[in-house]
């Protein structure tokens, strides 16, 4: 029997490479192979993640070892060798690039196929942005009681997610963000109403780029409080 144009057709999308896929060529940081509790904190060290984050994957990974393979599938496939595999991979960069231009060009093609926003792109690419180093500007011109308050809300956070981690309560994450959005929106109307209060002051440089920082801070932690809770943040008001 003559095979079929269709038939021929099948079998190579079926055996051949799979055409919607792409490899990224670039230079890439690897932990060695395996996992172990050493790869762990070798992870957790380079992600930058508090101490009790560390502690918490221990546990899982711990618990893990001890749960066996399921196997209500019924596969007659190999056992799965999880110390054949590479747990953490990421683009080699000595220093973080201070913009997109500095980016590896296959990393930021690879991230538009992927069809991720410009931000975000960022973000991923380790990009120095302003607002993730904003421990650098004084906010000793930050003297209104509101803006004092609304410092130390932001101050809660880390301590925050913590706790929603460990009591498995991720809508204290969404609470949070409700009532940092609101003392926001009240501080920034306070500032219509008077003046002396308004996040640009002139004449005064110190004093509006204390001001600048809380509103960039307070920005920071909403999206990261909305990523944490997979939701996508809006760019832009309209």
């Amino acid at each position: 029997m003559v095979a079929t144009t269709e038939t021929i057709a099948a079998v190579e999308d079926a055996t051949g490479t799979y055409k919607y896929g792409f490899v990224t060529d670039i230079e890439t940081e690897k932990a060695p192979k395996g996992l172990n509790e050493d790869i762990i904190a070798f992870i957790s060290a380079k992600k930058d993640e508090p101490e009790w984050m560390l502690e918490w994957r221990l546990k899982a990974y711990r618990h893990w070892l001890k749960m066996p393979s399921p196997d209500w599938a019924k596969l007659n496939i190999p056992e799965i060798d999880y110390q054949d595999v590479y747990y953490y991979a990421a683009p080699k960069s000595a220093e973080g690039p201070k913009s997109l231009d500095e980016v590896d060009p296959e990393l930021l093609a690879t991230y538009e196929k992927l069809g991720i926003p410009l931000n975000e792109q960022k973000m991923l690419a380790g990009v120095a942005v302003e607002d993730a180093v904003l421990q650098a500007t004084d906010l000793a011109g930050l003297t209104d009681a509101a803006e004092l308050t609304l410092a130390a809300k932001l101050a809660e956070f880390p301590r925050l997610i913590e706790i929603a981690a460990r009591s498995n309560e991720p809508h204290r994450i969404a609470f949070y963000l409700y009532d940092l959005a609101s003392e926001f929106h009240a501080l920034w109307n306070k500032g219509n109403e008077q003046p002396e209060l308004r996040f640009l002051q002139e004449g005064n440089l110190a004093t509006s780029q204390a001001k600048i920082a809380l509103i960039r801070a307070t920005a920071v932690v909403i999206s990261n409080g909305l990523g944490i809770l997979g939701v996508q943040p809006a760019q832009e008001m309209r």
